[in-house]
């Protein structure tokens, strides 16, 4: 895990910005795109290598039997990639609401992949893959997923293009947008990877199981989170976080100090050995 990783230098030197004039919106923006792209010695690091014509890192996308992997700059690849996933987001009636909505959530689409990219660690020089099936779009990003942002300078970029705010509500947004459909969006996270799964609105199951283990995650080797906080991180509702909150508490996995959702939660280990297995 290399949290440093855009500020180290980039192997390759001969890097060009062409393709990203379509995702900025001004030479202002474009200006400061690239502050923060060389290193103490003059050097190209890795941030400009992530949004360079000459990016070495993709985003594939498999949808109805067809496999692209888009290049350039990685906030293009963000861009085709959407476009690409319109093509087949169909619209679709929904129970108990007026008019029609697209089968996923666009919010949901473009919120997991800037999450991708300002999450993924460009350190394992694996891509980022987009799955998408007729009940659901899997987005998979190599490197688990860390309190913070791990490409921070790619994370401003994002905010200065309007796509990220960097308040920590990506996953907020993510579940919102499923808001009256009685669907639940899903992270998975170990240590090679994280996946957000976005469910098809007309998906037949309304509220999948949910393993546990995914709130130990989230407590190793933190102080303590909100209840907020938790519940942004993994895409529960706080009811359904307080009622597996509960459960964990009654088997002495955890402890909670105050109420709401202000109240902090704590692993009865810090470290959480042992738990993993036994929190499902």
């Amino acid at each position: 895990m290399m949290h440093n990783f855009e500020n180290m230098q980039s192997d390759r030197q001969e890097l060009t910005f062409k393709d990203l004039d379509p995702v900025i919106v001004s030479k202002v923006s474009r200006n400061i795109a690239l502050i923060g792209t060389r290193t103490s010695e003059g050097r190209y690091n890795n941030y400009a290598y992530l949004i360079s014509d000459q990016c070495p890192w993709h985003i594939t996308l498999a949808a109805r039997g067809n496999v692209r992997t888009f290049r350039g700059p990685l906030p293009k690849q963000m861009n085709d990639c959407m476009e690409a996933i319109s093509m087949f987001n169909q619209t679709v009636p929904v129970d108990n609401r007026a008019g029609m909505f697209k089968q996923f959530p666009v919010i949901a689409i473009r919120e997991s992949l800037v999450n991708a990219l300002i999450h993924f660690d460009p350190s394992l020089k694996t891509d980022i893959n987009v799955v998408m099936r007729d009940d659901r779009v899997v987005i998979t990003s190599p490197g688990n997923m860390v309190p913070v942002t791990r490409n921070q300078r790619m994370g401003e970029f994002m905010r200065t293009i309007g796509y990220a705010s960097l308040r920590g509500n990506g996953a907020t947004k993510i579940r919102e947008s499923y808001d009256g459909t009685g669907i639940v969006p899903m992270i998975k996270n170990d240590k090679c990877q994280f996946q957000v799964i976005l469910p098809s609105i007309e998906s037949e199951t309304v509220c999948p199981h949910v393993d546990a283990s995914i709130i130990v995650k989230c407590l190793i080797g933190k102080p303590g989170m909100s209840v907020s906080e938790l519940s942004s991180k993994t895409l529960l509702t706080k009811y359904e976080l307080q009622k597996m909150l509960r459960d964990l508490e009654d088997k002495g996995h955890l402890f909670t100090l105050g109420s709401g959702s202000s109240k902090m939660v704590f692993l009865s280990d810090p470290q959480g050995r042992g738990l993993l297995g036994s929190a499902s």
